[in-house]
């Protein structure tokens, strides 16, 4: 199986059942670091299939041998920016969820516009999930969860997974190798989850 595709290689919607050799439900995972998480993801739910994104080359070569030696044939992984990925790879109501662990919070103000969440992605991210589909992120830095959170309750497309809109706790969710050193460490980390209700149209 051909793990690795290039952005230069796909058209604009590509045909994931051709690229798969099967229809199943589809899950994105944005920055999959060292692709610890999707390797975990894969195997846990072989009936669906996976695509990783990731910027950071070194990053991206370290999943990349990690889902080859798992001999995983449910996963593809693309060198490629996140928002660019949802916006050109995938159609209306084609995900069935999305995940991010630990975006760049971008944490100084003037950084704060190169954040990945904004309620233009929420949006986007509402057109391009299925009925019931979700997003789940998790970060360590608060002010961007929150953030985050009201980026969602902004768009009526989605309600919250959960009683609490922000969980310090989420069972049976996988810790990365970040996730396992921050709260070793004692510090908390801040789940998000959304589900969609409705369809919204987005102008093309």
């Amino acid at each position: 199986h051909i793990i690795e595709l290039k952005e230069s290689n796909l058209q604009v919607y590509p045909s994931w059942e051709k690229i798969f050799g099967r229809e199943a439900p589809l899950y994105l995972e944005i920055g999959i670091g060292n692709g610890e998480f999707i390797v975990w993801l894969a195997k846990n739910h072989p009936e669906a299939n996976f695509i990783g994104v990731e910027v950071a080359k070194e990053f991206f070569r370290k999943a990349l041998n990690r889902v080859v030696s798992a001999n995983l044939s449910n996963v593809r992984l693309i060198c490629m920016e996140g928002s660019k990925a949802l916006c050109k790879l995938f159609f209306s109501q084609s995900l069935s969820g999305l995940y991010l662990n630990f975006p760049d919070p971008w944490a100084k103000k003037k950084q704060k516009k190169r954040r990945l969440i904004n309620q233009a992605f929420v949006w986007l991210l509402a057109d391009r999930l299925i009925l019931n589909g979700f997003f789940i992120m998790v970060t360590d830095y608060k002010e961007y969860a929150e953030e985050v959170v009201n980026f969602f309750l902004n768009c009526p497309s989605f309600c919250p997974l959960w009683d609490s809109v922000i969980k310090n706790s989420l069972p049976h969710y996988y810790h990365t190798k970040y996730a396992r050193k921050w709260l070793s460490a004692g510090l908390p980390l801040f789940y998000i989850g959304f589900k969609k209700i409705k369809h919204i149209s987005i102008p093309e």
